[in-house]
């Protein structure tokens, strides 16, 4: 008798061996595929032929002027991270989104931190770049335009014909055009030199941009582009 409960108790033991044993090794979880361990990865590149982009400390508002230049026959789209640094340690960063930066435009932000120091140094890298072709736009001469903005520039600029009052370099300008495209106009403005190219072109835009002015471009009396303004 008491080798039969013995042998009982041996193969109880036993089963219950086989059922523990079992059910390590068993699941009902479907094995993990390879796109469960994926990582994804973001291609980043810390410089972009034909883009420039500086950086000009303002120690006054404790900042830092960041201003990107395309210089391809492309646009951009991208992620530009910025950051400021003293050794490995980043005193200030950001993020600037680039929308649709045209060939021979530029933009800029501000890159705000709690100091500026001439031995700080900085760095920038480019994320989730596109590049996109230019249409040729077929541009309209709009004369009714042409001549508003030409007596706009003349009533706010020019002094009303009193060089006492014009604006330094009202003279500069030889004359305003404006061209009909998609969904406004494009400006473009015949000066004597380049001198003034920026200040003309940042004026006209930032004053008619609600007017539909899209493009401010300054050009020379042979028609080579000097500084091209985007709204």
């Amino acid at each position: 008798m008491k080798t039969i409960i013995k042998a009982s108790i041996i193969t109880m033991i036993f089963a219950l061996m086989l059922t523990v044993f079992s059910g390590c090794v068993s699941t009902n979880e479907a094995p993990a595929s390879a796109n469960d361990n994926k990582q994804e990865t973001e291609q980043r590149f810390d410089t972009l032929d034909g883009i420039t982009v500086t950086a000009e400390p303002d120690p006054a508002v404790k900042r830092y002027i960041i201003k990107v230049e395309n210089k391809t026959d492309k646009a951009l789209n991208a992620y530009l991270h910025l950051y400021i640094k003293d050794g490995s340690r980043t005193v200030a960063s950001d993020t600037m989104i680039i929308e649709e930066l045209k060939p021979g435009n530029s933009t800029w932000c501000n890159l705000n931190t709690d100091d500026v120091n001439s031995s700080y140094k900085f760095e920038y890298s480019f994320t989730q770049v596109e590049w996109s072709e230019i249409k040729e736009e077929v541009k309209q001469l709009d004369s009714s335009k042409s001549k508003e903005l030409t007596d706009w520039m003349y009533e706010n600029f020019g002094g009303m014909g009193n060089p006492q009052f014009a604006a330094s370099w009202y003279s500069d300008i030889q004359k305003i055009e404006a061209y009909k495209v998609e969904g406004g106009y494009s400006v473009v403005v015949t000066l004597k030199s380049s001198t003034n190219a920026t200040v003309i072109c940042n004026s006209i835009a930032a004053n008619k941009k609600k007017d539909g002015v899209k493009t401010v471009e300054a050009v020379d009396s042979n028609g080579n582009s000097l500084y091209i303004k985007s709204n």
